[in-house]
């Protein structure tokens, strides 16, 4: 395990049970004081991981758009495409998944690591980009390498937010893709010079996200406090 997730799941003594939001339950107050930890985790991924590393390269015409591929590289992964609909009737409930997260030591012998990614070959690129930073999510939330020797987990889109273990790594996630501090910047930019269907095309572009994500990412920053309309 790289130094990186090692730091932040010492810091949090491998429970992160006190970022997970209750929709229900939860104030205001608490939604955004998890969501912000969640994103100040987020940020040191940005900061540790992607500017300190000289093995990982900023995509080149995507110079917004976070490599995120090269990111789950360094931490060990390796990453396939599958077409899951081909997938047995045993698996019926995974055919319309987006990917998934493998980790067992069995894989070792067949993929030379205990670490995979399998993402749908069916989905476009900006949602293959969603759905490998949201395993990764799991990866460093879910994931207790002192007591589980293997994990696995299956992303389908329409479970983004059936319960707060998915929830969580969907704004890790987000917040991964789509930096808070750069995203405010080009959004404040953009959209001085844009309407709203052409700030959030333009977004999706330089981000390299879909633009479902980059609506619900405005969304996210303004009710966290961090983005109004009037900057």
């Amino acid at each position: 395990m790289c130094r990186e997730i090692r730091t932040i799941k010492n810091q949090y003594q491998y429970d992160f049970s006190n970022l997970l939001v209750d929709l229900e339950n939860d104030s205001l107050r608490e939604k955004n004081e998890k969501n912000l930890k969640i994103e100040d985790i987020a940020d040191y991924f940005t900061e540790e991981i992607i500017n300190k590393n000289k093995d990982i390269e900023r995509i080149k015409d995507y110079p917004y758009a976070q490599p995120i591929i090269a990111i789950s590289n360094h931490l060990g992964f390796k990453n396939y495409e599958s077409d899951f609909s081909l997938l047995g009737k045993t698996m019926d409930a995974y055919r319309n998944s987006s990917g998934m997260i493998a980790i067992d030591g069995d894989l070792i012998e067949k993929y030379d690591t205990d670490k995979i990614l399998i993402i749908n070959k069916n989905d476009t690129t900006k949602h293959q980009r969603f759905t490998i930073a949201h395993e990764l999510g799991h990866y460093l939330f879910d994931f207790n390498e002192t007591k589980d020797y293997k994990y696995y987990d299956f992303y389908r889109t329409e479970n983004i937010y059936i319960n707060a273990t998915e929830r969580r790594a969907s704004r890790f996630a987000a917040a991964l893709l789509m930096p808070r501090n750069t995203f405010i910047e080009r959004y404040n930019k953009i959209k001085n010079t844009s309407n709203y269907y052409e700030t959030i095309n333009r977004l999706s572009n330089e981000f390299q996200v879909s633009p479902t994500a980059i609506d619900r990412r405005i969304k996210e920053l303004k009710e966290l406090g961090v983005l109004q309309d009037g900057q």
